[in-house]
């Protein structure tokens, strides 16, 4: 199977991001864990101080730390969300204008190409799929990913991409 068509600069922002909110969902729950942590600990080291028992003192102190990780997940994710959205945009700017995109789908190996690379991988190399909204995901085992929204190559198409993958590598989970 082979699949052409341009490049989609709205197609690629919103892959993107539905990837980058995927792949940092778990930190940002850990974030939320931290601060509901840090409140009921506080919480509790009032009652305790107010109690006069000093242990109140004790969770206060544990509170801050608590506040204090979940603020650094925070700042660590939105820094990381910034760079990745210049990345994003400075991606789509160098993009030529009658850029091409093609996946090709051999009973061996996957081939992708663009205006900045060629790439021929066996399928060994890939570790899995995982599908992300409405995009496919396929994820190698070297660290490379390649991404392809269902609008890009049409839903039936789309339908039996999924169907050829099934039989070459298997679907993860999040």
């Amino acid at each position: 199977m082979i699949f052409e068509f341009k490049f989609n600069p709205t197609a690629y922002r919103t892959q993107f991001r539905e990837t980058f909110n995927h792949m940092w969902g778990k930190v940002l729950k850990q974030r939320n864990y931290y601060f509901i942590g840090g409140a009921i600990i506080t919480a509790l080291g009032i009652f305790a101080v107010v109690g006069k028992s000093n242990f109140g003192y004790l969770f206060i102190f544990i509170s801050f730390g608590l506040w204090y990780w979940g603020c650094r997940l925070h700042l660590h994710f939105y820094d990381n969300r910034k760079k990745y959205e210049r990345n994003i945009e400075e991606t789509i700017s160098n993009y030529p204008a009658d850029g091409i995109i093609i996946w090709e789908f051999q009973p061996d190996h996957f081939i992708f190409k663009d205006y900045r690379m060629e790439t021929k991988m066996l399928w060994s190399v890939f570790s899995g799929y995982r599908m992300i909204g409405k995009n496919m995901v396929l994820e190698s085992k070297v660290g490379i990913g390649y991404s392809l929204a269902a609008d890009e190559i049409g839903k039936e198409d789309f339908e039996k991409v999924i169907t050829f993958l099934n039989t070459k590598t298997k679907k993860l989970t999040t």
